[in-house]
């Protein structure tokens, strides 16, 4: 009987760990994926939102706790097939987060508040990882380098307007000190003489 019990044990611990590492994977790839995916989709619509890291902590301990009230030795009776589920899982958990950590390291505009400007008006630029003040990069609209930059901060770019070629739809973006371009952003510049009449 304890010689039974004993060849059971290690069987245990593996389904045991197989839990946890389950629950930290799917944490990793479906919770932190779909965080990331709302944060970048409320970003590009003006609103910034920050995530507590306690937050995350107590999300990924309930994830833990559900995971360990499952069966898994009923589910896979196969151990085989649970270390092929768990090299799968992994796998994925890793590339999902090497992918959101590179993809939030670049240069990024969330969004540009007003959407339009004319001749003058001032413009926010609002993302990340633009650079420090010290380290202003540049900001170009349809390839033409905007030279009014008032204030630079690593997340904000305060500029004014200048002077445009031609009005209608132009696309902004952001190079960095390093040489690094962010995504472009689309932003309209209006006639003042339309918008004088629209008023």
């Amino acid at each position: 009987m304890s010689s039974q019990t004993n060849s059971h044990f290690p069987i245990t611990i593996f389904y045991s760990f197989s839990s946890a590492v389950l629950a930290i994977c799917f944490y990793l790839v479906f919770y932190l994926g779909f965080i990331y995916l709302l944060t970048e989709f409320l970003g590009s619509l003006g609103i910034l939102i920050e995530v507590r890291s306690g937050f995350n902590s107590l999300i990924l301990i309930i994830f833990i706790f559900f995971f360990s009230l499952a069966n898994w030795r009923k589910i896979f009776k196969s151990t085989v097939s649970l270390f092929i589920l768990l090299s799968l899982t992994v796998s994925l958990a890793l590339w999902t987060q090497k992918f959101i950590n590179s993809e939030r390291e670049k240069a990024r505009i969330l969004w540009i508040n007003p959407g339009w400007g004319i001749q003058g008006s001032l413009l926010i630029i609002k993302g990340r990882n633009f650079g420090p003040p010290a380290e202003r990069g540049e900001v170009f609209l349809d390839g033409e380098r905007m030279v009014s930059i008032q204030e630079w901060t690593d997340k904000e770019i305060i500029l004014i307007q200048s002077v445009p070629k031609g009005f209608g739809k132009r696309t902004v973006y952001v190079v960095t000190r390093e040489g690094e371009r962010s995504n472009e952003t689309d932003f309209e510049i209006k006639n003042p003489t339309e918008v004088l009449k629209t008023q």
